[in-house]
């Protein structure tokens, strides 16, 4: 069974001296403290860098995510350029020209701030809507082989994973579909003949199971798993509710405990039988009154040792 709100309340509070102090403009990583390690009962944890987007700059992710113990990141492309050096996304001209300019040098730059501080770059979250260009899909395939990662994530649809899927063959490179909630929407991914569509384009692609959006969809994320464990890149770990009528959909995230995603059956059937793929931590619900992003990681990441402690 889940854990409840009771639960990870009493987890939480417990969490809050230690956290607390991850304030961002106070953290620091001393040379002397212990390299992060999140690798617990065997089950790989990390987090996806989307997790910091309300609060933390983007030169202080690195340190962040190792000051709260994780060693091992999904990070969005976009953060991956600020790390990078390039301008801001809203100068598309001047982005472009930066992009058309980068080599793999700019990148490998960017692995390097994370090894430095003993965080593994281990997936690129490229996002690729309908626009996309073939240009710009295979500059993310290049950027995503500069920075060594296992492979990209991406929100995407149907037709253009289709389209990837060509790249991913081309670089030689897995491309993992991450899943939402939309299950009107034939172009979308988000209940498993969707994934299914998408995974037979070729042996490159991969599912980013959502634990939190499949079971917004009132289908199950650890059937999926067992099922399609060999073509997993990685899963996002977040709460929701299902809905209470299956072929609806619920909109609700929720704080982790409060929902009824199987979070805590997800780890543990990842450690009995020991799939190699990432458990990643994506923080979306709304930030508690006093609370911030990194406090609230923290929180999640006791979660998850909690669930794994059994």
């Amino acid at each position: 069974m889940n854990y409840s709100r009771r639960d990870f309340g009493k987890i939480a509070m417990a969490a809050v001296p230690a956290v607390a102090a991850l304030s961002v403009p106070a953290l620091s990583v001393p040379a002397e403290a212990a390299a992060p390690n999140s690798k617990i009962t065997g089950v790989q944890i990390g987090v996806i860098s989307y997790s910091f987007r309300q609060g933390v700059p983007k030169a202080d992710l690195p340190r962040v995510i190792a000051g709260l113990g994780i060693n091992s990141v999904e990070l969005m492309s976009g953060d991956a350029e600020a790390l990078a050096g390039a301008p801001a996304a809203t100068d598309k001209a001047a982005l472009a020209a930066w992009r058309a300019a980068a080599t793999p040098t700019t990148f490998e730059a960017v692995r390097k701030k994370f090894d430095d501080v003993g965080v593994e770059l281990q997936i690129l979250c490229y996002n690729m809507g309908v626009a996309i260009t073939d240009d710009e899909i295979d500059y993310a395939f290049r950027m995503a082989r500069a920075t060594g990662v296992r492979g990209i994530s991406s929100s995407s649809t149907i037709s253009t994973a289709k389209r990837a899927s060509v790249f991913a063959a081309k670089h030689k490179l897995l491309w993992a579909g991450h899943g939402h909630n939309n299950i009107t929407d034939p172009e979308q991914l988000s209940n498993e003949d969707s994934f299914d569509k998408m995974l037979a384009f070729n042996d490159y692609m991969r599912a980013n199971l959502d634990l939190g959006h499949f079971n917004q969809t009132g289908e199950d994320p650890v059937a999926f798993m067992q099922r399609h464990s060999d073509r997993i890149l990685n899963i996002h770990l977040k709460d929701s509710t299902a809905p209470k009528v299956f072929g609806t959909v619920s909109n609700t995230l929720t704080v982790w405990g409060d929902g009824n995603a199987p979070i805590r059956q997800a780890l543990i059937m990842m450690r009995r039988e020991r799939w190699p793929f990432l458990a990643n931590i994506e923080f979306e619900y709304a930030i508690p009154a006093g609370s911030d992003a990194v406090t609230e990681v923290g929180k999640c990441l006791d979660f998850v040792k909690n669930c794994l402690a059994t």
